[in-house]
């Protein structure tokens, strides 16, 4: 079965152009200067490392407005309560059914991974960005994949049809056209929407 490629219009999300302030190169420099401490209630997030046996593109990097930004590997990723989700899309070639297995975006990238605040609903104003290898880049709305609030079932894949992914894939299965789907998934930024 041939892989859907999402069209470009498809996931013209408005949410994508949100923009954040630039992490300056000091602040860049203390990411790869080490490993970041763990969110006690998260996985653990470690900082890319020059592995010639793992290439950097199997692992995701998490920035922007969170508590402990840095790299979680895809032995980290893999050792996350696992998913498996069938999905089926519209595309020209008409209806493609595929079956996906990864964590939630939810496990990932839990509430207290956030740099909330504690404005009532604070969670609610926070989005991420899925951006792919290749620039294509896709926003999620924190609330729709918190457990307490709309708890969509978004998986970051590591697996499809039973085959391992060479790299991550962000899957969402509530997007009919799959426009919202990230291959080579290599990083989820978060950012905060103020008024």
């Amino acid at each position: 079965m041939g892989h859907h490629a999402p069209s470009r219009e498809e996931s013209n999300v408005s949410a994508a152009k949100v923009q954040e302030p630039r992490r300056t190169r000091s602040a860049r420099a203390l990411i790869i200067g080490g490993l970041l401490a763990a969110v006690a209630t998260g996985p653990v997030v470690a900082h890319a490392q020059d592995d010639p046996a793992r290439p950097d593109s199997a692992g995701l990097r998490v920035t922007g407005v969170v508590r402990h930004p840095g790299e979680l590997s895809h032995e980290q990723l893999t050792a996350l309560p696992q998913k498996t989700l069938t999905v089926s899309y519209h595309t020209a070639h008409g209806i493609e059914i595929r079956t996906e297995s990864g964590p939630l975006l939810s496990d990932v990238l839990p509430a207290t991974a956030l740099a909330a605040t504690t404005a009532k609903n604070g969670l609610l104003a926070f989005a991420m960005l899925a951006i792919g290898s290749d620039g294509y880049a896709a926003a999620i709305a924190y609330g729709e994949v918190a457990p307490h609030i709309t708890n969509q079932s978004v998986i970051v894949a590591l697996t499809e049809d039973g085959k391992p992914l060479s790299t991550p894939r962000l899957i969402v299965p509530a997007d009919s056209a799959g426009g919202r789907d990230v291959r080579d998934l290599v990083e989820i930024h978060v950012v905060r929407l103020t008024t």
